[in-house]
């Protein structure tokens, strides 16, 4: 399994799992670390890069959406 199909799945099993924003981010930024990758954070988001795919995570409210 390529990188790019590694964290989607990786971040798609995490968002299924129905935990907080916060356990889910902390599992996601895990599994980056173990696989190499790097993890910066920047205005309010967190990036996360493996070797081929960067993916942001940030926490969203309702009021965001309107």
């Amino acid at each position: 399994m390529n990188m790019y199909d590694a964290l989607f799945e990786e971040l798609k099993n995490i968002r299924n799992s129905k935990g907080t924003y916060e356990v889910g981010l902390a599992d996601a930024i895990g599994f980056v670390k173990d696989k190499g990758g790097n993890v910066a954070y920047e205005e309010g988001q967190t990036i996360l890069s493996l070797p081929g795919v960067t993916a942001y995570c940030f926490k969203c409210t309702s009021s965001d959406l309107i």
